[in-house]
């Protein structure tokens, strides 16, 4: 348990939104990441962690991530606001950012926001809070969710919970982190631990494409090479192919002494780790990309 408050403009408590189906249905399901930030909670949030770069940019993955899968805005106007901010500064990463580079596109995205829908970003964080609720169970019966069940023989009337879990932060520096793991090997079935993480994340980040991931296992990385080329760079005309079977967890790692990898930050001592069920989609992509790198 925490000592945050929901809401709280000084110490506030922010938290996922996640679906709790019984059985996984990856990339179907709609997710919603730093509820509970509002323009007075990311001050809070700012001096609780001693990084406002790290404040702002959760603020403005919760203003993009909500105007999609809560209010149905066009994912595409926030990502070129994001694109083009990156370009007026030079850079190619979205980690280059500053915080004042996070808070001029927070307030670039709230006016996007008036634009598309009419009315301010939402500020209440029980407004927050229901309306992704409210978008986590009618994403079940979404024309996506509709077809995985019906290829996957999961019977539609098992119907999904909605998890409300507090936030742990992959996106918190060099110390944290966010991935995917496997228990077997979704390309070739083998019997071992398979997954990827990206260091200085959130999930959606590892969803998109953004930034190559590092394999999350030494001989992974051993039968990669030194510098694993780019999906696009390997097979520029493939197209993506949907992921094999196998039960996976989502760990974010938050704010590890060490992170040279995965199992050596955990058992170096974090202060914080959690486990999700599912990462957010990207509406703009294929239903079945939810894994996009070789």
């Amino acid at each position: 348990m925490t000592a945050k408050k929901f809401g709280d403009p000084a110490d506030p408590l922010l938290v996922s939104v996640r679906s709790g189906a019984r059985v996984s249905m990856p990339g179907m399901m709609d997710t919603v990441l730093n509820l509970g930030l509002n323009d007075a909670t990311v001050q809070g949030l700012a001096a609780t962690s001693g990084d406002d770069r790290f404040a702002w940019d959760s603020y403005r993955r919760f203003i993009q991530m909500y105007s999609d899968v809560v209010l149905g805005l066009d994912h595409g106007r926030f990502e070129e606001a994001l694109e083009i901010a990156k370009e007026d500064n030079g850079f190619s990463l979205d980690t280059e950012l500053s915080a004042k580079d996070w808070q001029k596109l927070v307030a670039e995205y709230k006016a996007i926001v008036q634009e598309l829908w009419g009315k301010p970003f939402p500020q209440d964080v029980h407004d927050q809070l229901w309306g992704a609720i409210g978008a986590v169970f009618g994403s079940w019966q979404s024309e996506r969710a509709k077809v995985y069940r019906r290829l996957n023989d999961i019977p539609g009337d098992w119907g999904t919970a909605v998890n409300v879990q507090a936030m742990v932060f992959g996106n918190m520096g060099e110390t944290s982190a966010t991935g995917v793991a496997f228990t077997r090997d979704p390309s070739k079935g083998d019997n071992a631990y398979y997954g990827e993480f990206l260091i200085n994340a959130q999930g959606e980040d590892v969803v998109a494409g953004i930034r190559t991931p590092q394999y999350l296992t030494k001989a992974a990385r051993e039968a990669a090479g030194p510098s694993p080329p780019r999906w696009k760079k390997r097979c520029p005309r493939c197209t993506p192919s949907s992921p094999a079977s196998s039960r996976r967890s989502r760990p974010t790692i938050a704010t590890c002494r060490t992170s040279n990898s995965p199992s050596s930050a955990a058992s170096s001592g974090c202060s914080r780790r959690g486990l999700a069920s599912a990462l957010p989609r990207r509406r703009s992509r294929s239903q079945s990309t939810w894994r996009t790198r070789v």
